[in-house]
């Protein structure tokens, strides 16, 4: 997995346990009381996998001006940390109509080359 959780490995194993679950309690290697609190935890899993799993396979796409930074302006030191953890974590990809030399100026060269791909000057100019 490459150090990437997937939904469908996360449900796969969710629906193993829930399997091992089911034939402990058929042989009665649990209460009942123990079954039915494992089943319901169980559950809350899967719907958190449910709820949250599509962050795990979608890309994110930001506009740099006005959106990262204040226009024209520096990234806040706090939401660079913030980004580059983000970036570290999902495809991330950036789109601004500044040229390279500012948006390495607004963002700075680590979040720059942190991220899948930046598209400088509208998408005219792209750099991995």
């Amino acid at each position: 997995m490459n150090g990437q959780l997937h939904k469908y490995d996360m449900e796969a194993r969710t629906s193993r346990l829930k399997n091992e679950l089911y034939e402990r309690c058929a042989r009665h290697d649990m209460t009942e009381q123990e079954c039915r609190g494992a089943e319901e935890y169980l559950n809350k899993v899967i719907d958190v996998i449910d709820e949250f799993g599509y962050w795990l396979l979608k890309k994110f796409i930001f506009d740099i001006d006005g959106t990262l930074t204040p226009s024209r302006e520096q990234i806040d030191p706090e939401f660079l940390l913030f980004m580059m953890f983000f970036a570290a974590k999902h495809d991330v990809y950036l789109v601004t109509g500044s040229d390279r030399d500012k948006t390495l100026e607004q963002i700075g060269v680590d979040l720059y080359n942190a991220v899948k791909r930046v598209y400088n000057c509208s998408g005219a100019d792209v750099y991995e």
